[in-house]
């Protein structure tokens, strides 16, 4: 091939060169489209990776969703039942507020009472203190005029003795 007496081409030189220059062509496509196909192959490659990354984060959120999703469902039931224990906090904050309210006036009923038997008692010893002083004017009339008045014998005559 290298001598150049004998050409690989028998119809000629002129002939020959035209070939060799499709030869050379066709040679530098199929090189093109080599280099094509390992780009394409390099590209689906990185691709592949991709795609094989992407569907790992997606398995893992998937994981995380299903995990969130069971913690929401454990939320949402305790969220639930302190609802149901804040509603019976309520209904016994009304039952306590009902009762205190009760026994307010209750407490205002007996102070009412226990001021009227202050009262009394108060008008009571008024009352006693004036027949006392009665009593010993009495005695003492009865002294001047000379009679004699027995001391009285501890609830004698009295009705509440």
């Amino acid at each position: 091939l290298t001598s150049p007496a004998v050409s690989p081409f028998p119809e000629g030189d002129l002939v020959g060169a035209a070939r060799r220059q499709e030869h050379f062509v066709a040679i530098e496509a199929y090189r093109e489209a080599l280099r094509e196909l390992r780009a394409a192959r390099r590209r689906g490659d990185a691709s592949m990776a991709e795609a094989a990354e992407l569907r790992e984060a997606l398995e893992s959120a998937n994981a995380a969703l299903k995990y969130t999703l069971a913690d929401y469902a454990r939320l949402e039931a305790r969220l639930a039942q302190a609802q149901e224990r804040e509603t019976e906090a309520s209904e016994a904050e009304a039952g306590a507020t009902s009762e205190l309210r009760r026994r307010e006036e209750l407490c205002s009923a007996l102070e009412a009472k226990l001021e009227a038997a202050h009262q009394d008692l108060a008008g009571a010893r008024g009352t006693a203190s004036q027949l006392a002083v009665e009593l010993g004017r009495l005695r003492a009339w009865a002294d001047s005029q000379g009679a004699f008045l027995p001391p009285a014998a501890p609830g004698a005559g009295l009705p509440f003795a």
